[in-house]
């Protein structure tokens, strides 16, 4: 049973893998929709990145800066240098 059980979480998130790549084709904005993390260095991407986090995390800093290996105040200060307001994500 219990691995029956595995094996349909394992499908689910094929599935929903599969549906995902589908919508990112027709989606305006895919990467905070589907928690897309872009790649790269920029500005515009560390942002993205932070706001992908805060929203997977529900605004949780504390979380975030586990995630990024980080300190919570750097996470904090990374957030009002971006104009972000981590408050605005949770639940």
């Amino acid at each position: 049973q219990a691995r029956r059980t595995g094996e349909s979480v394992a499908r689910v998130r094929e599935l929903e893998n599969v549906i995902e790549r589908q919508l990112i084709q027709r989606t305006e904005n895919p990467i905070i929709s589907f928690g897309l993390e872009p790649k790269g260095d920029s500005q515009e991407a560390r942002d993205v990145r932070l706001r992908v986090l805060l929203q997977r995390h529900a605004g949780d800093t504390g979380a975030v800066a586990r995630a990024l290996e980080v300190d919570r105040r750097t996470v904090q200060r990374y957030a009002k240098n971006a104009g972000i307001n981590a408050r605005s994500y949770s639940c």
